[in-house]
């Protein structure tokens, strides 16, 4: 008998003549046998080759990404025994490192998803909308919060709320998405209402919109010509981009010429990316002028040029900058001088309010001050006057002295990121100050950092702002309706004035792959896997069968 396998306590000796049988014969070519061993006192068995012959390879049965089907083929079985069937995975066709797939009483067996592994990464920007939020983790983007306004980008319903920050869909997930694997994400920028961008070196992706019925749940790519991405701003109805800090492109409503496009439209008429205009006219942003910030508003566009303020659009609450109360269908300069501030004033970030047309306002900072424009509404300028109007730029006052590193600005407030403290004007109401108390404190007002860590900026949306740190964490105060803060459990109607983490960096855990409707994590598509199985019959073990690859 051509003998190739044995038990698993090795071959012992046989005493000759000694045999029992034992009913262990194959239904198959080949016989197994059992011997009665009386050195050992125990059973000892053998099979044939010929019966614990290789499967044949793996067929795949069933064609998907998140958990495909195999058929193994059918082994042989005995009177006493069946057959248990194995199947690995592997990501080289040598299986220099293989994972067991599953094992079956059945020749079928499917790869189901995996739970998927909890690492620790770290925050890397965020970005606010109304009731909700985006962080970007290892080139991945993840949001929480309401989607209301399609604002998760998970393609899920509108209805839905979260409080955990969730990846967004990818492009094998949701076939209306056009982010695909591998894409990193580097910025992103939020709108008061609900509408989101992001981008890497040189692709931008928006989704959410100012309402649910023109909400776009997944992320699409915005049609922009070569160039790399160096300013993004997402607005209520139209969002831009700066190309290689040369030329501003921007996209959506141009009902008061908010585009910069030398006219205005429709209110409700989508235009497509197209460039601002330049000219060599009084005021006006020059040809060739090196863009380095954009803001994108409500009904009207900032930005920073050279180093000076231009704006478009609106007029209303003094928006322009530049005392007018006409609208400016191309970029205009802001008016520091008319504030009693030099026009050699040097500027370097620029942000938008753009929760309603009462209510916009525009703040930019020089190396060390902060100034603002627009409406003065709950205090928005740092002093209480609730429902006034600036038309040319004042500076804020009460700031701590040094450098001002970034500013963010939502409704009725803003805070200024300045030597790594933040401190906030405007309306405290709902605890977003970050401080201990909640009231309208008009004033300029310090945030209560975490012990130990440093600032790198703060964002906000309607009620809620979070402060992102130098060790990768969020921490979050304001509002907690409908999970804006990312804590867990949904809330409704609690603000929390002291800054709290945001749920543990440590257990965000996102999928590669395919992600399941329970959030289990399947195959990643386009990846190729390589596929082989073997069986067992009692105590022996057949070889394995040839591999086959599936991707």
């Amino acid at each position: 008998m051509d003998k190739t396998r044995k038990s698993k306590t090795g071959r012992r000796p046989i005493v000759t003549g000694i045999a029992l049988a034992l009913g262990l014969s194959v239904v198959s070519a080949g016989a197994a046998e059992g011997l009665w061993s009386l050195t050992t006192g125990s059973i000892e068995a053998e099979v044939s080759a010929s019966t614990l012959a290789a499967l044949p390879y793996p067929e795949p049965i069933k064609y998907t990404w998140v958990a495909p089907e195999f058929d193994l083929g059918q082994a042989p079985s005995s009177r006493t025994l069946s057959p248990q069937y194995f199947l690995e995975r592997s990501t080289t066709e040598d299986f220099a490192e293989s994972t067991l797939v599953g094992s079956s009483d059945s020749q079928f067996i499917t790869d189901e998803p995996s739970d998927p592994v909890s690492t620790s990464v770290a925050f890397t920007d965020v970005a606010m909308f109304s009731f909700g939020g985006c962080a970007i983790a290892a080139g991945k983007v993840f949001c929480w919060g309401t989607n209301r306004n399609g604002s998760l980008g998970t393609g899920e319903s509108l209805s839905l709320s979260r409080g955990e920050p969730r990846e967004v869909a990818y492009t094998h997930q949701k076939s209306e998405s056009d982010l695909s694997v591998g894409t990193v994400i580097t910025r992103l920028e939020g709108g008061t209402l609900g509408s989101m961008c992001a981008a890497s070196t040189a692709e931008v992706y928006c989704w959410g919109g100012a309402n649910a019925a023109s909400a776009q749940p997944t992320l699409k790519r915005v049609p922009l010509p070569q160039g790399e991405i160096t300013a993004l701003s997402a607005g209520q109805t139209h969002s831009c981009a700066v190309l290689d800090q040369k030329t501003a492109y921007c996209w959506g409503t141009n009902s008061h010429g908010e585009l910069g496009r030398g006219s205005q439209h429709g209110w409700n008429q989508y235009l497509p990316p197209a460039p601002m205009k330049q000219s060599n006219s009084a005021e006006a942003l020059r040809p060739n002028a090196r863009i380095e910030q954009i803001a994108a508003g409500q009904n009207t566009t900032c930005l920073i040029a050279n180093g000076k303020g231009y704006c478009t659009g609106d007029a209303q609450r003094g928006a322009l900058g530049n005392a007018s109360i006409v609208r400016h269908f191309v970029p205009k300069e802001i008016a520091f001088f008319m504030s009693g501030h030099p026009s050699a004033t040097v500027l370097k970030s620029i942000v938008a309010t753009a929760y309603s047309a009462d209510s916009q306002r525009y703040c930019a900072a020089s190396e060390t001050d902060v100034f603002c424009w627009g409406s003065t509404i709950n205090g928005g300028m740092g002093f209480p006057d609730v429902n006034g109007i600036q038309r040319s730029p004042v500076r804020i006052l009460g700031l701590p002295a040094g450098t001002v590193q970034s500013l963010d600005s939502e409704w009725d407030s803003n805070c200024a990121i300045i030597n790594n403290t933040s401190t906030c004007w405007g309306n405290n109401s709902e605890g977003k100050f970050g401080t201990a108390e909640r009231k309208a404190n008009f004033s300029a007002t310090a945030t209560v950092l975490p012990a130990g860590k440093t600032l790198v900026k703060s964002a906000s949306a309607q009620g809620t702002r979070c402060w992102l740190f130098t060790d990768g964490t969020l921490e979050c105060a304001g509002n907690a309706s409908m999970g804006a803060l990312a804590r867990g459990p949904l809330e409704w109607g609690r603000a929390t004035p002291n800054l709290q983490p945001t749920l543990p960096a440590t257990l965000l855990a996102a999928c590669e792959g395919t992600t399941a409707s329970d959030g289990r994590c399947g195959l990643v598509p386009g990846e190729v896997y390589f596929y082989r199985s073997y069986f067992t019959l009692g105590e022996w073990q057949s070889p394995m069968s040839g591999v086959r690859p599936f991707g």
